[in-house]
């Protein structure tokens, strides 16, 4: 069984957990073929679950971090999707891609992660049909918030990635922002099985 990494320091551990790693960087095309070159001719399944969150109010999140958001989310999925098909169809095999419940009812300041993975649930769709006759199997997992480590990475991310727009726009959202903040503490999260 492969499993995929970013930093070499990461392969030792996937060894000790019974994987062949594989690198693979999702945002840099010549990586992930030749990720799917180290794999070989067949492939019984592939899972895409890499993704980043980017979250705030739409107005506020600079045009970088909406580009990065869809870079990883979409397009460096569906470059791995590209990459893999031919030993998945080889085998028959089935991708497995992984969006998120708020593709389909995006909370307020989420729009970000919402919209990417409404993209993704329609390349999805879209890639079932396409690859149906060719006995390929494609399937969505949409799964709600879980206890990971994206919504501290996520926080990092939108700090170091900072905030569009003047002083008196952020300030029309610092109650809401506030509020959802004080919710999202409160909420508990599903745990990762």
């Amino acid at each position: 069984m492969f499993a995929a990494h970013r930093r070499p320091e990461d392969a030792e551990a996937l060894r000790d957990a019974g994987f062949t790693p594989v690198r693979l960087e999702l945002t840099d095309e010549d990586s992930v073929f030749a990720a799917a070159e180290q794999v070989g001719p067949r492939l019984d399944g592939l899972v895409n679950s890499a993704a980043i969150m980017g979250q705030g109010p739409v107005e506020l999140t600079p045009a970088e971090a909406w580009r990065r958001q869809f870079e990883i989310n979409v397009i460096g999925q569906t470059t791995v999707i590209r990459a893999f098909l031919p030993a998945l169809r080889a085998s028959g095999g089935r991708i497995v891609n992984v969006g998120a419940v708020s593709a389909r009812v995006p909370p307020p300041f989420f729009g970000p992660i919402a919209a990417s993975k409404a993209a993704l649930a329609a390349l999805t769709h879209s890639l079932r049909a396409e690859l149906r006759h060719q006995g390929v199997k494609v399937t969505l997992v949409e799964p709600g918030a879980m206890d990971t480590p994206i919504f501290a990475t996520a926080d990092k991310a939108s700090t170091e990635l900072g905030l569009a727009g003047s002083p008196a726009t952020r300030q029309h959202y610092a109650r809401a922002l506030d509020a959802v903040r004080a919710t999202a503490a409160r909420q508990p999260l599903g745990p990762v099985t």
